[in-house]
């Protein structure tokens, strides 16, 4: 089968990143570099899939359509669990190369207990998105389409985290990105 031409660019290497660095060792500088580059990334991506969930996407090749739909609701799912697992890592968690908001906070129990919804949301995004599994819903279950209003329910976390955040380790531009977006 041949690529499309949109998927014509090379393929880079899998090979395990050489500047994967243990967060422990992170300045505090370089953790606020990092926060405003990649835990911006993921705050972006979660409120712009949503919108695109929300937008009708209109194609002439069905194929191409039905593709987009399940892609920006996969997209959505993934955010969303990379967002409550930052928040809220695993009782298993921390590898060493995993960044959480404890590293940001003085006091890891500061965000309180993981709300019941959001935890519900990163098990589905586990068992829906992440894994084939035979606990995926069929198309006509009612429960299916996934709740816009977890972005919210996000997002009032992440402001209460950018309060708690300690300023030295927390990037200027991720935290007045939540606190302009977040009103």
């Amino acid at each position: 089968m041949a690529l499309p031409l949109c998927a014509a660019p090379l393929i880079p290497s899998l090979g395990r990143h050489s500047l994967a660095r243990k967060t422990r060792d992170f300045t505090d500088a370089e953790l606020a570099a990092y926060s405003d580059k990649h835990l911006l990334y993921e705050i972006r991506m979660l409120i712009g899939c949503a919108d695109l969930i929300a937008c009708k996407f209109a194609s002439g090749e069905q194929s191409t359509a039905w593709a987009f739909s399940n892609a920006r609701v996969e997209a959505f799912a993934i955010h969303v669990r990379n967002i409550v697992d930052f928040l809220y890592p695993r009782k298993d968690k921390p590898q060493d190369t995993d960044v959480s908001a404890w590293d940001f906070l003085a006091d890891r129990t500061s965000l309180g207990k993981i709300p019941d919804s959001l935890n519900d949301a990163r098990r589905r995004a586990d068992k829906e998105v992440g894994h084939l599994t035979t606990s995926r819903r069929d198309d006509d279950d009612r429960g299916k389409p996934w709740p816009l209003e977890l972005v919210v329910e996000v997002f009032g976390v992440l402001l209460k985290f950018v309060q708690v955040a300690s300023p030295e380790k927390l990037g200027i531009q991720v935290r007045e990105f939540v606190l302009n977006t977040g009103k």
